[in-house]
């Protein structure tokens, strides 16, 4: 199975969509389909593993034993069967990020060590998910990704500097796109009506259909798949302008900043 992540003006990193169930309803500042905690390394991944956006650096899980060939399931770290819910993602282990960042190896290994153990404060409330019926499901979900990034965020403050948090912040908002404009602060900032707030499930869903069929192509020929995202990418720019005002478009860009320039990364196959 081939993986494959997206993002810079994007929502998912869909790579293991195979082991989680998508909501009728998505996350707020998190992927629609977010994967459990990467775990980031200094080191530059092999030819055929699983790679972070553009880059070629591999997230690796420290439970995995050392030279060990990781396979997407094992690369998804703590997936459990029982959860039908991995956990969001957080965009430190991509290895631009990092290194746009100033990260040091040592804060690399800290922020590993804070992803695990926000994952083990809110497995229990993850796991419990799968109990709830699909309204319920899907409202509780939102506001457990909510409840996750904040508890990390807050974390991550005494690791990061103030340089780093702050862009790492601009960067977690532009990774998110639409699912960004989902969280109550930013539609606050950002002055949605209601009506934009009642239409932005529309456009959600559109970026996740068409981010689901890149992947479907990726997996097949990878430089088809990189076409269609750059073809993507410019349908998406249009109607993410089109969803804002331009007063909204101007806060929107003083919230996040200089943009950054993600890349899909179709890797390749994993041997059975």
């Amino acid at each position: 199975m081939q993986s494959i992540h997206f993002s810079g003006w994007t929502v998912l990193a869909l790579g293991f969509n195979t082991f989680a169930q998508i909501p009728a309803v998505s996350g707020n500042t998190a992927p629609l389909a977010p994967q459990s905690g990467n775990y980031a390394t200094a080191q530059t991944g092999s030819q055929g593993q699983p790679q972070s956006p553009g880059t070629g650096t591999q997230q690796q899980n420290p439970n995995q034993n050392q030279g060990q060939n990781p396979s997407p399931r094992s690369n998804n770290q703590n997936f459990n069967a029982q959860r039908p819910y991995n956990y969001p993602f957080t965009i430190y282990g991509m290895n631009g990020v990092s290194k746009s960042l100033d990260l040091s190896q040592t804060q690399l290994d800290r922020l590993n060590i804070h992803t695990q153990k926000t994952q083990e404060q809110f497995n229990r409330d993850y796991t419990g998910l799968g109990n709830l019926s699909e309204t319920e499901r899907a409202k509780r979900y939102s506001d457990l990704n909510r409840q996750y990034q904040s508890a990390w965020m807050s974390g991550a403050r005494d690791i990061f500097n103030q340089n780093q948090m702050n862009r790492y912040q601009q960067l977690h908002y532009q990774y998110g796109g639409f699912n960004t404009l989902a969280d109550p602060d930013i539609q606050t900032k950002l002055r949605l009506t209601s009506e934009q707030r009642k239409n932005l499930s529309n456009s959600t869903d559109w970026n996740r259909e068409q981010l689901q069929a890149i992947e479907r192509e990726g997996r097949i020929n990878a430089a088809k798949g990189n076409e269609l995202y750059k073809d993507y990418q410019k349908n998406y720019q249009t109607r993410f302008n089109q969803f804002l005002t331009p007063e909204q478009q101007k806060r929107w860009h003083e919230i996040v900043g200089e943009p950054y320039n993600f890349q899909p990364n179709f890797s390749a196959p994993t041997q059975p």
